[in-house]
């Protein structure tokens, strides 16, 4: 059964239909845009306010809420829409392109796309499904705790309890688990996962555990294997990771003195490039690479060979994401 409107909580309040005014005034006295031509959007680190790069590489402001911070972007599966977040309240935001009309869903509801329906999912707890089209909503059979969606099938990936279950979202059954035990060295151990992310053809999962430890995890055999970095020491630190679609992964990786992104053909394999000073990287659907290069947010792009393209310094970004 759908609805027209979302449920209660994600009601728009006289606040958010009052700063939707106020962005259409500031999107008036700004010059006219190009906003469809936006490759890559960053979330402004001290600014109220969205740039983006198109393939001009310039900088343009291509979004404002109410003078509030944004963070976490996130594209719909075809480019159409936007979900972005207040930082200061956690409150969701829908917006559409290249109008950037807005709706204001609610608050804590966690926004993340469906690669596969192109949908909208909001809710950790209680979950609901929502058509950016038509904005009618749907309650949703999925469990709770951090999800994840496979990028080629109508699947998510959940962390519950001692592993990590592969549900279909269709018929709301486990179909794969795979068992978070694992020998680290002192006997059998159950890492805490923070982060998922899936290979591109959706056969696989890159699992992160703290600052310390990336594992992979094979669905068809059901295995999770601890991937120990090349030369890692005690002191290292694992930020963040990026699966490519081409199979590369970006490793932002941290020792005493030294930051850089490691690229690897292929988890458990040795580094094929590194980017000495990079962090937070992500990688564009052609191959192309984005990374920052020094702690005042200095932007650097990469062609799909890993050479530079362009760098930018107009903006530190919280976090940056590239147009599908």
């Amino acid at each position: 059964m759908s609805t027209r409107l979302p449920p209660a909580a994600y009601a728009y309040s006289m606040r958010g239909i009052a700063a939707c005014v106020l962005l259409c005034s500031a999107c008036a006295s700004e010059p006219e845009r190009n906003v469809n031509a936006t490759e890559l959007l960053l979330a402004s680190r001290h600014r109220p306010r969205l740039i983006g790069f198109g393939a001009d590489e310039e900088p343009q402001v291509v979004f404002r809420y109410d003078e509030m911070q944004l963070c976490s972007p996130r594209w719909s599966p075809d480019g159409r829409f936007l979900t972005v977040e207040t930082c200061s309240s956690d409150e969701a935001l829908l917006v559409s392109f290249p109008r950037r009309e807005v709706e204001v869903l609610g608050r804590d509801l966690a926004p993340q796309w469906s690669p596969t329906r192109g949908t909208l999912i909001l809710g950790t707890d209680t979950v609901f499904e929502l058509d950016p089209d038509t904005m009618e909503s749907q309650m949703l059979s999925l469990p709770s705790g951090q999800r994840t969606w496979s990028p080629t099938r109508d699947e998510v990936a959940v962390v519950q309890g001692g592993s990590v279950e592969i549900f279909d979202v269709a018929t709301a059954e486990v179909v794969s688990t795979v068992s978070l035990e694992v020998d680290l060295g002192w006997g059998p151990s159950l890492p805490e996962l923070t982060a998922l992310h899936w290979s591109p053809e959706g056969d696989a999962i890159l699992a992160r555990a703290g600052l310390r430890m990336l594992f992979l995890l094979r669905l068809d055999s059901q295995t999770i294997e601890l991937w120990t970095l090349p030369d890692w020491t005690e002191n290292d630190v694992v930020y963040g990771v990026d699966w490519a679609r081409d199979g590369r992964v970006a490793v932002s990786r941290s020792s005493p003195g030294r930051q850089r992104v490691e690229i690897y053909d292929a988890p458990l394999g040795s580094a094929v490039h590194v980017l000495e000073g990079a962090t937070d990287p992500v990688w564009a659907d052609d191959g192309r690479l984005a990374v920052l290069t020094d702690a005042k947010g200095t932007l650097e792009v990469y062609t799909p060979d890993l050479t530079v393209a362009w760098t930018s310094d107009a903006e530190a970004p919280e976090s940056m994401t590239w147009r599908p």
